[in-house]
């Protein structure tokens, strides 16, 4: 894993053989599908969903089920297109399902005037976990909303709420290995990057995690941040590799239970998107929009904020995932949405060998399968970074 270099694009399709024809496609009848195609394509998702369905019915193999943990700012539980195995409150009690709320209590309200930009940022961070988690986890090929990566997948789907404190965060790590979760999503990251501040919280949460990993084998995935900078300015464990304050021997088993994704849009590398120690890329979508608000419907300027309209008036779609409380889909961006599909593909693949180590075997799986893009093939997108 090379520092400071572009990074491959995760690819689902891990199971496939040379094909002498056109391989079959995998599409479940979830309504928003359609507007997931260009994110779910780019990692070819339907045919790795046809290729496990394949690989089920030609041996009666079965799927495990994995714990699988998710890190943010709130969940609904009783979403019709999600299933929570467990909701836990920031300070670690376990919280009723549906009655978890987001870090935000409520919705923000409408605006008046010309807050639409606070109105639209406050919209995304209270639906933030149920996005996230909806594009690991929501049930597919039931007719409802949307499909998430690993809806094939008997997933135990835990959400443990956090207010993004470091010390909340180190918690919920803690509590949700030592429940045997495989997989643990982290999206969130400094909001004002402070070098000396993440490189402090990475001396504390490096060796909290590496002790936690003598007891449990599980996969840290994190966002890498929308800061257009070099993400160990911004994610603690970036710092892993990057710099010398962790080089050498002593730290290898935790590099190889972490990783830092990046993000893609339609176009190539996201222009948001921060870069250097970055593990991998996946898609997040494009942000910013020129489209005007529309007062009629409280929802569209958020939803057309995760449109960007580029120079030649094409569109650029954002990630189309689940809301908390809400009957449609809510669009977002960023690497927030990208480091989800890597979750959703690790569950995958444990689900099918439930003894799949960490490393090397699922973590050289997730940066070396041969479908993977080049570098070179995923060029940097022209869109400006948010706002």
């Amino acid at each position: 894993m090379a520092n400071y270099a572009p990074t491959p694009a995760v690819s689902l399709n891990l199971l496939s053989k040379p094909q002498s024809e056109a391989p079959k496609l995998l599409t479940p009848n979830d309504p928003s599908l359609g507007d997931q195609h260009w994110d779910l394509d780019a990692i070819s998702a339907r045919l790795a969903w046809q290729l496990v369905k394949d690989w089920q019915t030609s041996s009666s193999n079965t799927l495990h089920t994995v714990k699988i943990g998710v890190i943010d700012s709130g969940f609904d539980g009783n979403h019709p297109d999600i299933r929570f195995a467990r909701l836990l409150n920031p300070a670690g009690e376990a919280g009723l399902i549906g009655a978890l709320p987001p870090v935000r209590p409520s919705p923000p309200v409408e605006p008046i005037a010309k807050d639409w930009g606070i109105y639209a940022q406050e919209f995304g961070d209270y639906h933030h976990g149920m996005h996230v988690a909806g594009i690991i986890a929501a049930l597919g090929d039931n007719n409802i909303l949307t499909t998430g990566v690993a809806w094939q997948a008997p997933l135990l789907l835990y959400g443990a709420r956090s207010s993004h404190i470091s010390a909340n965060v180190i918690a919920q790590i803690a509590r949700l290995a030592r429940s045997g979760v495989r997989a643990i999503n982290i999206s969130s990251g400094m909001t004002f990057p402070d070098a000396d501040r993440v490189l402090a919280e990475a001396r504390v949460l490096a060796p909290i995690v590496e002790n936690l990993l003598k007891k449990s084998d599980f996969l840290l995935i994190y966002a890498a941040g929308n800061n257009s900078m070099r993400t160990e300015l911004v994610q603690p464990l970036a710092n892993l590799f990057a710099g010398d304050q962790f080089a050498g021997a002593r730290w290898n088993v935790l590099r190889d239970h972490v990783l830092i994704v990046g993000a893609t849009d339609i176009s190539g590398l996201a222009g948001y998107s921060s870069f250097g120690a970055v593990s991998i890329v996946a898609p997040g979508g494009a942000i910013n929009c020129a489209v005007r608000p529309d007062k009629d419907d409280p929802l569209v300027y958020w939803q057309n904020r995760g449109t960007y309209v580029d120079r030649e008036n094409k569109c650029k779609p954002g990630v189309v995932s689940l809301g908390i409380g809400v009957s449609t889909p809510i669009i977002e961006s960023g690497t927030s949405m990208a480091a989800p599909f890597v979750t959703g593909a690790a569950a995958l693949m444990l689900s099918i060998n439930k003894r799949f180590q960490i490393s090397p075997p699922l973590y050289a799986c997730i940066l070396a399968t041969p479908t993977f893009r080049k570098p070179r093939d995923v060029p940097h997108s022209q869109d400006p970074s948010p706002h």
